[in-house]
């Protein structure tokens, strides 16, 4: 599993390693991910994505994980919610904000990169009414025009 990681890692840089990566090598990594048994998971991961508990930042590399492996809009618009610190609670007033914060950085990131996350955040603040949420969400698209 750590190769497969590692393999994926150097695929989405763009360094001279990643360029080394022999097509083979490529495509049996592709072959080990796209199993049976790994789609299940991603479908039974999407079937309870509302029950997913937030515990930490690290929770949204889990639904990014979630994301490229789906492609599903219903995680980004999860993510999103977290830029609303009150509308999750980890237990710990401090840990929501760096959530929050996690949240609104991996978004920018994520847009700057993928049109389709970008298109993702744009349809859901054109949704919102004007406030907090919307704000934000508009921040993170301007953020990525520059």
């Amino acid at each position: 599993m750590k190769y497969i990681l590692l393999v994926a890692a150097l695929l989405v840089s763009s360094s001279v390693a990643a360029k080394e990566i022999s097509e083979t090598e490529y495509n049996t990594v592709l072959k080990e991910i796209n199993t049976p048994d790994n789609q299940e998971k991603v479908k039974s991961f999407l079937n309870n994505l509302d029950n997913f508990n937030i515990g930490g930042s690290q929770d949204i590399d889990v639904l990014w994980s979630f994301y490229h492996a789906s492609g599903s809009r219903r995680i980004v618009e999860k993510i999103i919610q977290l830029l609303d610190d009150k509308s999750f609670s980890t237990g710990n007033a401090q840990i929501n904000q760096i959530v929050s914060n996690a949240a609104r950085l991996s978004l920018a990131a994520n847009a700057g990169r993928y049109n389709k996350v970008r298109q993702i955040i744009l349809d859901s603040a054109n949704s919102l009414p004007n406030g907090p949420l919307k704000q934000k969400l508009l921040q993170i698209i301007n953020q990525i025009s520059q």
